[in-house]
């Protein structure tokens, strides 16, 4: 499984070179680390902001609908 995250921070706490010091962050790192065992592979990719515009515009508008949801 390939994943691509814009979190450096996420991608880096995944890796194990960050710890994860939330205590519910914790938990959900622990329940994706345990469901990633069930891969034959697994890599987690950092991808700068200004590199993933799709992904940028996706959350925005994703953002703005559950807003217009809300109100």
């Amino acid at each position: 499984m390939a994943i691509k995250t814009d979190s450096e921070l996420l991608a880096k706490q995944c890796a194990g070179t960050y710890k994860v010091r939330d205590g519910t962050l914790r938990i959900l790192h622990e329940l994706a680390q345990h469901a990633v065992r069930g891969f034959e592979w697994v890599t987690i990719t950092h991808i700068r902001r200004t590199l993933n515009t799709d992904a940028d515009r996706l959350a925005r508008a994703a953002s703005a609908s559950q807003r217009d949801q809300i109100t």
